[in-house]
């Protein structure tokens, strides 16, 4: 530990502990790079790495985050159509919280005294009102029981995510949501471009015969 302080080069006005962190950042980063060239030796091209248990988004914007801050990814291309750009985007579905795992984090979340007031932060009155009348297992299915994401994302379209994203996503770190036939993810570390993941397995199968 002391010869990795050392080590560490930084600016005489940087403290101590930050360049700590970026030194252990770096070493994260080259942890999960490895285990991505690791996985990616197991495939015969880079189309089945990608298209093996990775969801997909397109877009015609160059990040895939929308404006509600989040991204949403259907199962496979085939369910996109054409309708939705032509930049594509990965994220890796065993990554991603299952939706099972969400409803009890949601229902604790909502039947706090303080909903109606933790409403109203975000909402005007009368719409703050409207979905305090909901049930727990009503807001659960909403953001849970989602069947098609590409047609429908229901509560997270609504006015009420951002409720979620306070009381709930942003207290347990949940970086996306694994959903039936799609996911939704919050966190934009998690998404790979095609040619970030074609990298990773050229990188695979270079070292292979190097």
């Amino acid at each position: 530990m002391k010869n990795f302080i050392k080590s560490l080069k930084r600016p005489d006005n940087e403290p101590l502990i930050e360049a700590i962190l970026k030194g252990y950042s770096v070493i994260f980063e080259n942890n999960e790079s490895a285990d991505l060239v690791a996985e990616a030796r197991k495939y015969k091209t880079a189309d089945e790495f990608v298209e093996d248990g990775y969801l997909i988004r397109k877009s015609d914007k160059n990040t895939p985050m929308s404006d509600w801050g989040h991204a949403m990814f259907a199962e496979k291309e085939s369910d996109l159509g054409n309708a939705y750009g032509q930049n594509a985007f990965y994220v890796k579905k065993n990554e991603l919280t299952d939706s099972s795992n969400m409803a009890e984090l949601i229902k604790k979340a909502w039947n706090k005294e303080s909903r109606l007031d933790d409403l109203n932060k975000n909402l005007s009155v009368p719409d703050a009102e409207y979905f305090n009348e909901l049930s727990a297992d009503d807001v659960v299915k909403s953001f849970t029981d989602i069947k098609d994401i590409v047609n429908s994302a229901d509560g997270y379209d609504s006015d009420l995510f951002q409720w979620l994203f306070e009381q709930v996503i942003e207290p347990n770190d949940i970086k996306g949501i694994k959903l039936e036939n799609g996911g939704i993810v919050f966190d934009d570390s998690f998404i790979k471009t095609k040619k970030q993941l074609t990298d990773i397995w050229n990188k695979a199968h270079n070292q292979l015969w190097s």
